[in-house]
């Protein structure tokens, strides 16, 4: 594309607009995130007029659950589990506010941060300004009609966003055939020795049966068949049930379908705040709750308090790591989320274990099935 005053052209007449982030969307678009419209306008002007520090005072009052979410650092613990943590062209798509962009920016020559709400990625072109960073570009795009060419990167991040591809699909079939699609194209945007990092929940996690709500915002249709699941969506939510989730089995026949390879983590307390991360595999399991059971203070977990200091332990996890051996095997299963790691042919590292990254700084540790326990930094 050629650079012109107001934006970026090519040949086939196609324009986006430079706005401090090349929109390639140029239109007005439902808004959707965390906080209401209106708090996050009010976020942008504060942050628009102050420092990162009045920022931080204004989440502390405001939105103490949004402080760990920008800055907990084993978001991007999957790094971990690769075979390389250093990168040329890294891909975010639906970055959100950008926390995992700018923490990967630390360690990769390019990022590109796509998101397609206006407001979030006007909250991510005021955090680039403020941290003066020079290597990320911002972009403002349909995660299903994406701007670049095959090849372009060697990671691509889907955090929370598959479920979400399929939304305004007319049935669940349709957007299952939407899903494979968008793996498909991020199959032709990865290099051959790339990986695709996704991050999501287990359709049959044990928060389903507790209760939880899932993404359409009721309880247990995560659980039910499809077509039953859109029977009670369609009363309730007068919809179709599009945000589709799976288990363990289900991910694996959709990356197939998609042409890719994968290598599955549990991942706890969330996708989003994985702490914990380890092999999708019983002895692995059951290895992280005999040490948890040794260590306590490590199921601290920094979530939904303003700071660090005020994080609680995680009495899930103390529960669990007391269940009796039989009990914990089939939790298995039933674990809450994984990080998924696709790749179409260099493998993820092979070695067994679970980690236990820091929320603080870049590193972590490894435990391997022998308990030997090795110190990873990025």
């Amino acid at each position: 594309m050629e650079k012109t005053k107001e934006g970026y052209k090519c040949k086939c007449g196609f324009f986006a607009k430079d706005k401090g982030y090349i929109d390639f969307i140029n239109t007005s678009t439902p808004y959707w995130g965390e906080i209401s419209e209106e708090e996050m306008n009010r976020t942008l002007r504060i942050f628009e007029k102050s420092d990162e520090e009045s920022l931080l005072n204004f989440l502390e009052k405001n939105h103490p659950e949004r402080i760990p979410y920008l800055y907990n650092k084993s978001r991007i613990s999957f790094v971990y589990h690769l075979p390389k943590r250093r990168f040329e062209n890294v891909l975010d798509l639906g970055s959100g506010w950008g926390s995992l962009s700018f923490m990967l920016s630390k360690f990769s020559k390019n990022v590109y941060s796509v998101e397609n709400v206006e407001e979030r990625i006007k909250f991510q072109k005021i955090m680039v300004e403020k941290r003066r960073i020079k290597n990320i570009k911002l972009i403002r795009a349909d995660v299903n009609k994406l701007p670049f060419k095959e090849k372009s990167f060697d990671l691509v991040v889907v955090n929370g966003l598959l479920e979400w591809v399929g939304y305004n699909a007319k049935d669940h079939k349709e957007a299952l055939k939407m899903q494979i699609n968008f793996l498909k194209n991020l199959s032709n945007l990865i290099m051959d020795d790339g990986f695709i990092y996704i991050g999501i929940e287990n359709r049959f996690g044990m928060q389903y049966f507790l209760g939880t709500k899932d993404h359409i915002g009721l309880r247990f249709t995560s659980l039910m068949p499809r077509a039953v699941a859109s029977f009670f969506s369609k009363i309730l939510k007068k919809r179709s049930y599009t945000t589709l989730t799976y288990s363990y089995k289900g991910y694996k026949e959709l990356l197939k379908k998609a042409n890719l390879n994968a290598k599955f983590y549990w991942a706890l307390p969330t996708y989003n705040f994985p702490k914990f991360s380890g092999d999708f595999e019983e002895e692995v399991w059951l290895s992280f709750f005999d040490y948890i059971k040794k260590n306590e203070e490590e199921a601290k977990v920094w979530l939904d308090s303003a700071s660090i200091k005020d994080s609680k332990i995680n009495k899930k996890l103390i529960l669990l790591s007391k269940l009796p051996k039989f009990l914990q095997k089939a939790t298995l299963a039933l674990a809450p989320s994984f990080q998924i790691v696709a790749y179409k042919k260099l493998k993820p590292k092979e070695k067994k274990g679970f980690l236990v990254a820091s929320e603080e700084n870049f590193e972590a540790k490894f435990f391997d099935l022998n308990g030997k326990k090795e110190e990873i930094k990025l």
